[in-house]
Parts: structure tokens; sequence; C-alpha cells
């Protein structure tokens, strides 16, 4: 980051200069607005992963027009997607990618920023708004996903718990080893159908989320949830909620009850 805002430093420098020239030019100015979206992404709160995959989409769309941002026009980015991304089906991955290059643009053309003044002086030519509304993929749709995909059926579910519990009995009586981490997946299947978890909720999920529910006091701290790691949103930190357990799945009780009370301590390897 330091580097990149040394390039904008001298871009400015040179922008104000009518005898300073860069030796390349585009190259430089690219790898700069890069650098400067990065910051402003990281000032943001965003994550390191989410902003090196938009820095790989924006050099994906530049090598494919083989123009630079000031260059881009509305066509440029149609042909970018139904081109090199013919094979997206998706609409929530086209309109991902529609939102990463706006967002691109935005920056590159907003006053706060020097890029329109700093292009303008090098290549007599300004970045523009390319991602409009009759050229991206409005997101009218709770889900977008595709028709093919549909949930588990009740028979279907209840098979995959039956097999997972039956795999618990299966090491368990052979004496062989994995019982104990075969348990712990059954509960994991069910605890994840139980609540509604999301992968990442599940995996960061801790005895202490168990709480309770004034109005479930016969389940006591297995009557409710508590999901510290949920989906973040904008930069944000991880969202926070309490799922309750319903009527309907009583019996996750038992079995976590079983694992929580019986089965986690016998993880304990001792001393090493």
């Amino acid at each position: 980051m330091q580097h990149s805002d040394g390039l904008i430093r001298t871009l400015r420098a040179v922008t104000g200069s009518s005898n300073v020239a860069l030796a390349t030019p585009e190259a430089t100015v690219f790898e700069a607005m890069l650098g400067g979206w990065e910051s402003q992404q990281h000032s943001r709160g965003l994550r390191s992963t989410t902003i090196a995959t938009r820095r790989r989409l924006i050099v994906r769309l530049q090598e494919f027009s083989g123009k630079m941002p000031w260059e881009w026009n509305a066509g440029d980015v149609e042909d970018f997607i139904s081109g090199v991304d013919r094979r997206v089906i998706a609409l929530s991955t086209m309109r991902h990618n529609h939102n990463v290059i706006k967002t691109f643009c935005s920056y590159l053309i907003d006053p706060n920023y020097d890029w329109v003044e700093i292009c303008e002086h090098q290549f007599g030519n300004h970045p523009v708004q390319v991602c409009l509304p009759w050229n991206t993929v409005a997101h009218k749709a709770q889900y977008e996903g595709s028709g093919k995909r549909r949930p588990l059926t009740f028979d279907e579910v209840e098979t995959l718990f039956d097999t997972a519990d039956a795999k618990v009995e299966e090491l368990a009586s052979s004496g062989k080893k994995g019982a104990l981490a075969a348990l712990r997946d059954s509960q994991i299947f069910k605890t994840a159908y139980a609540f509604g978890l999301r992968r990442n909720e599940l995996a960061q999920l801790d005895v202490a989320d168990l709480h309770y529910n004034s109005e479930a006091k016969h389940w006591g701290r297995y009557a409710a949830m508590h999901v510290r790691w949920g989906k973040a949103a904008g930069g944000g930190a991880p969202r926070r909620r309490t799922v309750l357990l319903v009527p309907e799945f009583d019996w996750w009780v038992p079995g976590m009850r079983q694992w929580v009370e019986q089965a986690r301590d016998r993880f304990d390897p001792g001393d090493l």
C-alpha cells in the first residue's frame, strides 16, 4: 500500500508539472489506480480476500479488452461478460461482476480523487461509468440460484441422519477408531439443519453458544443457539443473532446433550 500511495503522489506531482513525463504512463497509472482502490477498500474494512478477488476481475477486464480504464466504454463490459465469462450461468455471478466493475469506475470518477484530472493530463481522456442500468443484471429476486437445485426432502434428510448415526454405531461396536469423530459429525449435520446455519457459522460454534430460553425451560441450555459469526455486510463486523430451537426439532436436544456432557471431553489429548 505504501508503494501505491507513492505512485499516486508521483502522479499528482507530474500532473502539476508540464516538464515531467512518465516512462511508462499507462502501466504506472493503471497500477496506481488499483493500489488506490485497494487502500480505499481496506479503509472500509473489507476483507483482503474480497479485495484480491475484485482486483483480479478488473485486471481480467483490462486484459480482455486490451484497453485501459480511461478508454473503457459500455461495449467493453458487454463483450467481457458475454465473451470471456460466457461460462458463467448464474445471474448472481454476473451481477457480482457488474457490481465490481461499477464500483471500480465509481471510485475512478469520484471528485474526491484525482483520477479524472490525472488521466486528462496524461492521455487526453478520462474514465467514465460503463456499467449502466440497461447493460447490467438487476437484483430483482431474493433467490437467483438455478432451478435445478432443490432442497432435500424430509425422507432424504432422515436418511442422511440415520446413516450418520449408523456410522457411529458401526465404529463403536467394531472397536475401531473414529466413533467420537463420527458422533461429532452427526451432531454437526443435525445442528446445521435444526438452526439453519451457514458453514462458517457452524464451524465457529462453541459450547458457550448454547443458551437458555425462558419459554422452554425443559430444554435447559439447549433451547437456543447464539450465532457469533453471522455473515458480515459492507465491510462490517460479523452479525450476531440468537436462534431459538422450535418444538419440531426437539429431537436434537438428546443428541447434543450426549455430545456435550458425555463425549466431547473424550477428545482431550492429555499431556503431550
